[in-house]
């Protein structure tokens, strides 16, 4: 592809390059863009100020769908990503995983709540380490995970979630002394088509099945 590039003005925007804008000429035809220069950056400063705010709106967006502590997706657009996928999916396959730390308010008893959140860092960092990009993390309540994974059927799933429970199993608080608990996980899953129909169902059944776990 020839754009045929016959100048390049810099995008600022409070003295940081925002983009670059570009102008391409027409063929047999010169124009004298040295002469243009200040309409084209008035032009690009225009343009740059557009940039930045997008880009601003675009981190804002992206931060109001997280949890602060864990970066995890946070409990409301999980469950905006779960109508989605469920609608993608519904006809082939879809699991929900829900992940609850057993005796967490005990864990933030004994050791504190900064180590009680630095263990809710390692077990999103465990989460985002075995789950793939086309799967879900979020961080739905203190101390409960959970994951939209879709094409996953509930063998996959299952496997999936064993491998997440025993690395959760190795957590240990860093003042941790000889004999003291480690971190266990209950953990519920249920797959759609066969096992859920809607996705207020799918939710339903998954945590269901980590309270009959606990």
């Amino acid at each position: 592809m020839n754009l045929q590039i016959e100048y390049a003005v810099p995008m600022f925007c409070d003295n940081e390059l925002v983009g670059i804008t570009i102008l391409s000429g027409k063929q047999g035809k010169h124009v004298n863009h040295s002469a243009n220069e200040p309409f084209y950056q008035s032009l690009s400063d225009i343009c740059a100020v557009s940039v930045k705010n997008a880009y601003a709106y675009e981190k804002a967006v992206k931060e109001a769908q997280k949890d602060d502590l864990t970066g995890l997706i946070n409990n409301k657009f999980f469950f905006e990503i779960l109508e989605r996928e469920f609608e993608k999916y519904k006809d082939t396959a879809l699991s929900l995983c829900i992940i609850s730390l057993d005796d967490f308010k005990l864990y933030n008893q004994m050791y504190g709540s900064h180590e009680g959140d630095f263990a809710l860092q390692r077990v999103a960092g465990i989460i985002l380490s075995c789950v793939g990009e086309t799967c879900f993390a979020a961080r739905t309540a203190g101390d409960e995970f959970a994951l939209i994974l879709p094409g996953y059927d509930i063998y996959s799933a299952k496997c999936l979630a064993d491998n997440i429970a025993v690395q959760i199993n190795g957590v240990k608080a860093s003042v941790a002394t000889a004999g003291s608990s480690k971190l266990t996980a209950s953990i519920g899953i249920c797959a759609a088509p066969y096992m859920a129909s809607t996705p207020k169902e799918l939710y339903r059944n998954t945590d269901m099945a980590v309270y009959s776990v606990k």
